[in-house]
C-alpha cells in the first residue's frame, strides 16, 4: 500500500459517484469531481468555483456547476471508447495526494479486435489558480485506427436537474483557443471559461457551437506502434473572483483576463505546469504534513487523505469564502458553511496553515451584521449567527420551509435556523482558540473582540429564567436526532464559554472596540447582564448513569 495514492485496479461503475468525490481535485478556488472524461449514466460531473452561487425563487441558495471542460471523446474507427463498451485488457487508475495529479491508463480492445492503450492525466494547478491541465495519450498496438477525438467547453450542466446558468456566448479566438461566457441566471454572477486544445493532427478548423456548447473535433489516422498526445488547457474566472472585489468586473475584463491566464499557462507548457504544481505541493506537504506514530500505513493515508481536502477545499486569499460541509466535492449541503468549519477544522488551520483560519474567521465576521438582523427578527440582541451561510452577504441561507407534507399539503416548517443556536456560540470559541493558538491581537481588536461580546450580548437576551436560574429553552444540539429540547449540555456549555471569554475581554477592551459597541449599547448593562448570565446559567450535570 502506498499512503499517497489512491488507486483502484479495474474499473467499477457502481462505485463511480463515490470515488468521484473521494478523489475531487481542486486548489481552493475551485474544485472538480473526478468523472471520467467519457460519459456514463452514472456519474455526476461537476466542476465548481468557491462562492459561486445561486438561488432559484423557491429553493436554497446552492452552489453552481459550472460549464465542464473534462468531457473528452474518442471514436476509434467510428466505434465510441467507453468502458462499458468493448472490452478492457488493462486498467489502473490513481489520485496521486502527494502532487494532486489524477491519472488512468487503460488497454481497451475495440468491437473490431483492434487494441489500444490510452491513458489521461490531469490537476487543478496549485500555482495559477484558475488553470486547468489535461493530458491525453492514444496508441493503437494492434491495428491502426480512424481516430475522432471531440472536445470542448458544455454548459449544459445542472445541479441535479436545477439550471444555474442563462443564455451563453461562444467564441474561438486567433490562437484558436475557444471560450463559453454565461451569467447566473438570479445572483448575476458572470462566469468566463476559456480552453486551449494542442494537438499535432490538429488541423486548425473552426470549432462548432451547439445551443450551450462549443468544441473542437480532430480527425486524424494513427498507425499502429505510434502515439497520439492532446493537451487541454482550461482557465476559469468569475465576477466574484478576488481579484475584483474592490471593483466592478466588466464581462470584457473578465474575457481578457480568463484569455491571459491561459495563454500565459500555454506560453509555460505542460511539463512547467506540472513542475509548478509538483513543487507546491511539496513545499505544503514539507510545512504540513502531520505524523503519525501509529506504524500503521493505512492510519496514515487516512491523515493524508484529511489533510489533502482540507487544503484544497479552502481558499489562501478571500475571506469572503467559508468551507462548505462537503467541501468542493460537489453539491452536498449546497455548499453552504456549518458549524463544522469552527469546532472541527478550524482547530487544524490554526496549527498547520494560520492564514487560512484567520481567513475564515474574517468570513464570520462579514456575517457579524446579518447575524445581528437573525437575531432582531427572532425578538433578541447581539449577533445570532445564521446557521446556514454561502456568499458572505447572502445572511442565513436554511430555509425557514421544507418541501410539501403530503399529508396536509402544507410546507414543514425547518427549526434549525431558530433552534441549532450553537453555532453562534462555535464561532465565539474558534475566535478565542484561534487568538490562543496564534497571539494574533491585531485580529482580536479588528474582528475577534467584537464578534465574542456582540454573541454574549445574544445569549443574554436568549435565556429565560427558571425558578430563579437562567436556561435555554427550545434549542436543537449537534445531536439533530433530538430536535425542540431545553437545556442541551453542549449548547448551554458552549454559552457559557461564550460569556465568560465576553466578561474577560470586557475588563480590557480596547477603547476602538468599546466605542463602536456604545453607539448602540448601554455598555454597563451589557456587563451587568453578561456577568448576571454567568452567575446564573444551568450547567447540566451527569446523571447517575454518566449521561
Amino acid at each position: 500500500m502506498d499512503k499517497w495514492r489512491l488507486s483502484e485496479n479495474e474499473p467499477n461503475l457502481e462505485r463511480m459517484r463515490k470515488r468521484e468525490s473521494l478523489w475531487t481535485q481542486g486548489n481552493g478556488y475551485m474544485g472538480i469531481r473526478a468523472s471520467n472524461e467519457e460519459m456514463y449514466t452514472q456519474t455526476v460531473r461537476a466542476s465548481l468555483i468557491n462562492g459561486v452561487f445561486d438561488k432559484s425563487p423557491d429553493d436554497a441558495t446552492e452552489l453552481v456547476n459550472i460549464p465542464d471542460v473534462v468531457n473528452l471523446e474518442i471514436r476509434a474507427d467510428g466505434e465510441r471508447f467507453s468502458l462499458t463498451e468493448g472490452r478492457v485488457r488493462d486498467y489502473y487508475a490513481e489520485l496521486n495526494m502527494q502532487n494532486g495529479v489524477l491519472t488512468r491508463y487503460i488497454e481497451w480492445e475495440a468491437g473490431s479486435g483492434k487494441i489500444m492503450r490510452i491513458n489521461f492525466t490531469r490537476f487543478v494547478s496549485k500555482t495559477r489558480k484558475h488553470i486547468f491541465v489535461q493530458r491525453m495519450s492514444i496508441m493503437p498496438v494492434l491495428g491502426g485506427i480512424d481516430c475522432k477525438i471531440k472536445t470542448g467547453i458544455d454548459a449544459e450542466v445542472t445541479n441535479e436537474g436545477c439550471q444555474h446558468f442563462g443564455s451563453t456566448e461562444k467564441r474561438q479566438y486567433e490562437d484558436s483557443s475557444i471560450g463559453l461566457h454565461t451569467k447566473t441566471l438570479h445572483s448575476n454572477v458572470r462566469v468566463c471559461v476559456h480552453s486551449k486544445i494542442e494537438c499535432a493532427a490538429d488541423d486548425g478548423s473552426a470549432a462548432y457551437v451547439t445551443r450551450r456548447g462549443i468544441f473542437k473535433e480532430i480527425k486524424t489516422h494513427i498507425n499502429e506502434g505510434c502515439s497520439l498526445t492532446l493537451t487541454k488547457l482550461s482557465s476559469f474566472v468569475s465576477s466574484r473572483d478576488y481579484e475584483y472585489k474592490d471593483s466592478e468586473a466588466a464581462e470584457e475584463r473578465l474575457r481578457n483576463d480568463g484569455l491571459s491566464y491561459l495563454r500565459s499557462a500555454a506560453q509555460a507548457g505542460y511539463d512547467e505546469l506540472l513542475r509548478e504544481n509538483t513543487s507546491a505541493w511539496k513545499e505544503f506537504w514539507d510545512n504540513c504534513l502531520v505524523i503519525t506514530d501509529s506504524g500503521n500505513e493505512l492510519a496514515d493515508r487516512a491523515v493524508i487523505f484529511a489533510q489533502y481536502h482540507l487544503n484544497i477545499m479552502s481558499s489562501s486569499d478571500d475571506n469572503r469564502l467559508g468551507v462548505g460541509a462537503k467541501g468542493m466535492t460537489g453539491f452536498g449541503y449546497m455548499g453552504h458553511s456549518f458549524w463544522d468549519t469552527e469546532i472541527f477544522l478550524l482547530p487544524y488551520y490554526m496549527v498547520t496553515e494560520p492564514q487560512k483560519a484567520r481567513l475564515l474567521l474574517e468570513y464570520r465576521y462579514s456575517l457579524l451584521d446579518a447575524a445581528k438582523k437573525k437575531a432582531k427578527k427572532y425578538g433578541f440582541k447581539g449577533a445570532m449567527y445564521p446557521w446556514e451561510s454561502a456568499w458572505s452577504t447572502d445572511g442565513e441561507v436554511c430555509l425557514e420551509y421544507g418541501d410539501l407534507d403530503p399529508a396536509t399539503g402544507k410546507r414543514r416548517k425547518f427549526t434549525m435556523p431558530e433552534e441549532e443556536i450553537h453555532i453562534t456560540a462555535g464561532v465565539a470559541y474558534a475566535v478565542w482558540q484561534y487568538y490562543r493558538t496564534t497571539g494574533d491581537a491585531e485580529f482580536m481588536e479588528k474582528y475577534g473582540d467584537e464578534i465574542i461580546i456582540l454573541t454574549a450580548i445574544f445569549w443574554t437576551s436568549r435565556v429565560e429564567e427558571v425558578h430563579g436560574r437562567y436556561e435555554l429553552l427550545h434549542v436543537t444540539g449537534p445531536d439533530e436526532y433530538k430536535e425542540d429540547v431545553n437545556n442541551n449540555a453542549y449548547t448551554n456549555y458552549m454559552a457559557y464559554y461564550n460569556l465568560k471569554r465576553a466578561a474577560e475581554i470586557l475588563e480590557d477592551c480596547p477603547e476602538s472596540v468599546y466605542n463602536k459597541l456604545a453607539k448602540e449599547y448601554d455598555m454597563d448593562d451589557v456587563k451587568s447582564k453578561i456577568n448576571d448570565t454567568i452567575t446564573k446559567l444551568y450547567l447540566p450535570k451527569p446523571d447517575k448513569d454518566g449521561i
